[in-house]
């Protein structure tokens, strides 16, 4: 095997797996969104970090601001959590440290 063939193959490996992650993710975006529609607390928080980081949807932190809170408001500390983070970032919302 060449170094060119061996690139090639590495580089056809790379594009396969961005191919499957993304794949996964977009799978794991309607899994999280029933969960949250379902009254899953923790699918909420989950799906709003997949919004946050742009992951399997388009990036909106607004959205995920909004999963996030409905999390929160439900009981789940990791909405909380995430609330507060975007909360003290400023990030989907006026910057408010003293809310977070």
């Amino acid at each position: 095997m060449t170094w060119r063939t061996a690139a090639l193959a590495v580089l056809l490996a790379e594009v396969l797996l961005a191919c499957r992650t993304e794949r996964s993710a977009a799978v794991r975006v309607v899994a999280l969104r029933q969960a949250c529609d379902g009254g899953n607390l923790n699918g909420c928080a989950d799906l709003g970090v997949m919004y946050a980081n742009g992951t399997g949807v388009t990036k909106d932190e607004v959205r995920a601001v909004a999963l996030y809170k409905q999390a929160c408001d439900g009981g789940s500390l990791n909405g909380c959590a995430n609330l507060g983070v975007m909360y003290g970032n400023g990030t989907g919302v006026p910057l408010m440290p003293s809310s977070a």
